[in-house]
């Protein structure tokens, strides 16, 4: 089953960075570098997917609770509002237990 693994930027010259939220990713980087970036997420297959599609995947897989019926999926939808939270060590999302 295809998951949302992680908040993610990908930049102009196609590198990704990824975090729990977009903030974290904004972290420590050079603002030149994420200036005209793209706001999405990881896939479990470690596609980058904006946050539109995103938020289709996130709903399918029932990391959401709600179907956000085309709108954008905002990180804390699933770790806080979710069915989710953030690992620390593997460095992504997963169900609560």
């Amino acid at each position: 089953m295809l998951l949302i693994k992680a908040a993610a930027l990908l930049l102009k010259d196609g590198s990704v960075i990824s975090g729990k939220c977009h903030a974290d990713c904004y972290k420590g980087t050079i603002r030149e570098l994420v200036l005209n970036c793209t706001q999405g997420f990881i896939t479990s297959e470690d596609k980058f997917v904006d946050r539109t599609e995103a938020g289709r995947i996130a709903f399918a897989a029932k990391q959401i609770k709600k179907d956000l019926e085309g709108s954008i999926l905002i990180s804390e939808e699933i770790w806080s509002g979710g069915n989710c939270e953030w690992d620390e060590v593997a460095m992504s999302y997963k169900f609560k237990e």
